[in-house]
């Protein structure tokens, strides 16, 4: 039996989007025979006490440190002298940060790299494994990881599961592409193999062919049948849901925003769950917008998944960054529920993907808005659903299933070479 562990950011019951394809892809590779464990940092103390998920061993570390803004922000209130200490200590760790100059030009955070290496060489020696995987990003775990490996302080053998674009992220600096690319490149060299998506592999491959030798594309192993009692709120209202961060440059939510203050619909409801809506708030059409907007803040993966369940249209705002693909769209195509997709460049990955399924509208933001369109759209919207069976034949790449077999298959060629 292959042990398999999997190394990630954050999991149940506070993950985020790749904690999703984490799980989708642990639970294939447990039915295809393996014994497969997850190790992630957690932000909330409450977190260590889940040790398990759907037969998985999970190891949730704390780490107060690794808290976000928003989640400061929020508990500053209720716990101050403790959130001010955590606040504190963290802000020393990330000048630390801004000292060390490979830090700087990989943009390293300190507090994730500090844990990731004393976390995975305690677990890894403590236990055996065949094969740990980790997940980019964090690419700090993947720099832990090959740290200790060069320090001859573990001897497991990685591979790497990339769904996230590094030295040519919109969010980072620059000017240090090159150092990221390089980073890249001894990671691909470092690691068994690189699983990452088609449009990361072609970015990838272009600048340096060589790493075809360990590129492995591959997709998001997330088109997984949902199951759920409850259909619909059945309040009166059409329910527009986007599950999902957003960010000033690779997400921005602004003319999403001017398209839906346009929208002369008073039964339309756009429901926003997830991190960074102090950006919608901010919009310069908020206001006459906001009569169709309910902002619902962060919640954790049940309620994702419940939200899901009883929407009546799904949301999906494109990534700017052309060499990546909200991992999201393939939950919403699981679902069989409508779609409507805004985006901002033409040449957008995505399309390939909803161009195949049947009830999507697509949106490009920056072109002029066909208002009608979308309002039929959204009137019909209630009365459509597809069946998975015929979503699975569409995207049978996309199931967990093929996704786990392609990992166990470079595994196991690796081996051989």
């Amino acid at each position: 039996m292959t042990k398999i562990l999997i190394v990630t950011r954050c999991f149940y019951p506070h993950g985020d989007a790749t904690s999703g394809v984490v799980g989708n892809l642990a639970k294939a590779l447990k039915q295809q025979g393996c014994d497969v464990s997850v190790l992630a940092l957690a932000s909330y103390k409450e977190d260590e006490k889940h040790n398990s998920w759907n037969g998985i061993d999970v190891k949730n570390i704390y780490v107060a440190e690794s808290r976000l803004k928003e989640q400061i922000k929020k508990e500053l209130k209720e716990k101050p002298i403790r959130t001010t200490l955590i606040t504190a200590k963290k802000s020393i760790i990330k000048l630390y940060g801004k000292l060390n100059p490979t830090y700087k030009r990989l943009s390293i955070n300190p507090v994730l790299s500090i844990s990731y290496r004393k976390y995975l060489k305690s677990v890894l020696n403590e236990n055996h494994y065949d094969l740990c995987l980790i997940t980019m990003m964090p690419h700090e775990a993947v720099w832990a990881m090959m740290s200790l490996i060069k320090q001859n302080s573990v001897k497991t053998l990685f591979g790497v599961l990339q769904y996230d674009t590094f030295w040519n992220q919109e969010e980072i600096p620059a000017k240090y592409k090159e150092d990221r690319f390089r980073f890249e490149q001894d990671i691909a060299n470092q690691s068994l193999f690189v699983m990452t998506t088609p449009q990361i592999y072609s970015a990838n491959t272009e600048r340096d062919a060589s790493l075809k030798g360990k590129l492995i594309s591959s997709e998001f192993p997330s088109v997984v049948e949902k199951l759920s009692e409850e259909k619909t709120l059945n309040d009166g209202k059409t329910h527009c849901v986007f599950l999902g961060r957003l960010y000033e440059k690779i997400r921005p939510p602004e003319k999403i925003i001017k398209v839906i203050a346009g929208l002369d619909m008073p039964d339309i409801v756009f429901d926003f769950y997830g991190m960074g809506q102090e950006l919608i708030e901010n919009s310069p059409d908020y206001l006459e917008a906001k009569s169709r907007i309910v902002l619902h803040g962060s919640v954790g993966n049940e309620e994702a998944e419940k939200v899901r369940a009883l929407s009546d249209v799904l949301v999906n705002i494109d990534n700017a960054n052309l060499s990546q693909v909200p991992s999201k769209i393939f939950e919403y195509i699981s679902t069989g529920k409508p779609i409507i997709n805004f985006y901002f460049i033409d040449k957008t990955p995505i399309l390939e993907y909803l161009n195949n399924y049947p009830v999507c509208i697509n949106v490009n933001v920056n072109k002029d808005i066909d208002f009608e369109a979308i309002r039929t759209f959204l009137q019909k919207s209630k009365e459509i659903s597809i069946p998975f069976d015929e979503i699975k034949r569409t995207y049978v790449k996309n199931t967990p299933e093929y996704v786990a077999q392609q990992c166990l298959d470079a595994f196991k060629s690796s081996l051989t070479i």
